[in-house]
Parts: C-alpha cells; structure tokens; sequence
C-alpha cells in the first residue's frame, strides 16, 4: 500500500467536474501520474492510495459445477487487480472528489489463429460502494444537488442507483471488467495459426475511475471526515447484478443469488478493514 498527498499551485481552475473529465481522458492515455499533474498544475489538491489483490481473474478457474470455488482462487506471482483511492480538492472552495481507480493485469495466449482468455473479467460482476458519514456524524454531503450530478461514471462503469441512499451517506456503482478486457483483446496485434503456441500477451490495463463529488458539513476535524470504500471483484456462471449493503464497519458487496458467486473483496489488511481516505489525506 502507498499514499502520496500533493500541494497544488495556485489557480483560477473551480470547475471540478469539467477538469475530472479531462484528466480521465489523460488518464486513459498516458496514466495517473499525467492526470494528477493536470489537475494539480490548475490548481487542485490530490492524494492517492493504492492496493493490489493478487488473484486469477476471470472464469477459466471454473469447477465442474460452473462457478468458481474459493481453492480455485490462486495467487499468482504478480498480477491481480490495483484499486487506487483518488482523492481531489479545489484551491478555492472545500469541495471534495474521490475516486475509485482500477487496473487489471490481463493475459491471453495464441492458440489455432486466437487469443485465449488466461486471465479476464467476467460479465459485469465487480462492484464499488462508498460510505461518506459514518452511522453517528455527518461529514459530507453530496455536492451539484445530489443524484447523477454528484457522480462520475467514466466507461466501463455505471451508478447502482439502486443502492443509492444519500440520507444515510452511501451509494454505488457497477464495474465492467470485462468490457475492459475486450477493450484491450481488439488493441493486441493479430494472433494467426503461424505463431507458436506459447505467444502470450499480457498488460496491465486500465478498467475506470468511477466517483463522487462531496461538500463537507459540520466543523470537523479534516483527519475525521473519512470516506470508506469497498471492491468487491466476483465471478459467476449467470449473469447477476451486485448491490451494496452497509453496516457500522462501512460499505460491503452482496449477490443474488449468492450461492452461485464467489468474491475477493479488495481491503487494507488481512482483517477485512475497508480501503478509506480523509479529507486530510487531500489537502
């Protein structure tokens, strides 16, 4: 896990949700660190997290009964999903947005003129939720009058509004993985029957950075207004729609019908602790 917090110079830049599309356009081009830099050369504030899960992505793991049983879960040497936190705030106000960023590391293998899955999403199984208030205190509100204006839904993801539930601080968002997947199958150069049967490709490639855009309430403390987040990433033989369900340790991932999906959530540590980001990791 790494944390950077960065200071941003001074500008007349105030229009959050225009600047987040750009920087997610430079994001998908040339990475994070050429989006953060945008964004702190007009005048935002940024910090950033990051965790990585090291598991077999997608369904080649798959039982004989069709679903993915946990000892098929493996760790490779390297590889996996990175979820990055994305933290950002303007120089002219306390308006805040976080971010949830996600990598892939994907494999294919060349096989009769074709590229074989080794490692891929399965239909849109993935899910986020974020918590912005705990159960007791208040720290945030959703900011541009809640609802879709208050979220950033770049591709590959789209908002549950089912979940939604700004009264108590929480929301979430369904993840493609998948479509990512094909994204990067139709970028890789031909696979034909004259290539040997051990080619692979493999890269780590960008899924999104889905998000929402929050004023602080109250006179807290910065290092007390604590954003918790939950990445749940799922495989199943149907296709199911994950939802977000919250208790007092925060946001977690439930799936109907479960008993036909396995999951690996995304936290901090072995204990289950959510991934989390304070206004004070931003400014």
């Amino acid at each position: 896990m790494g944390a950077t917090v960065s200071t941003a110079r001074s500008s007349e830049s105030s229009n959050i949700k225009g600047d987040m599309k750009k920087a997610n356009e430079i994001r998908d081009k040339k990475g994070i660190e050429a989006a953060t830099d945008f964004l702190e050369d007009n005048g935002y504030r940024t910090g950033s997290k990051e965790f990585t899960k090291s598991i077999k992505l997608g369904v080649n793991e798959a039982n004989t009964s069709g679903s993915v049983g946990t000892q098929k879960i493996e760790d490779p040497q390297d590889g996996g999903i990175t979820v990055e936190l994305l933290g950002v705030q303007e120089g002219f106000n306390d308006r805040v947005g976080i971010f949830v960023e996600t990598s892939y590391d994907y494999r294919v293998k060349c096989l009769r003129g074709r590229w074989n899955n080794k490692s891929s999403g399965a239909d849109p199984n993935d899910a986020v939720g974020i918590a912005w208030n705990s159960f007791q205190n208040e720290f945030f509100e959703l900011a541009f009058g809640g609802g879709e204006n208050a979220m950033s839904t770049p591709k590959h993801s789209e908002w549950n509004e089912d979940v939604h539930d700004p009264s108590r601080g929480r929301t979430g968002f369904n993840i493609d993985d998948k479509e990512a997947f094909l994204d990067w199958e139709d970028s890789l150069p031909n696979c034909t029957v004259y290539k040997g049967l051990d080619e692979e490709e493999e890269d780590e490639v960008y899924g999104t950075n889905c998000g929402l855009y929050l004023e602080p309430v109250g006179d807290w403390d910065p290092e007390d207004r604590v954003i918790n987040v939950a990445y749940t990433h799922a495989w199943a033989n149907i296709s199911i729609n994950p939802s977000v369900s919250f208790s007092s340790d925060g946001p977690a991932l439930e799936f109907s019908p479960d008993w036909q999906v396995n999951d690996s959530t995304i936290t901090t540590s072995d204990d289950g602790t959510n991934l989390e980001m304070s206004q004070a990791e931003i400014i």
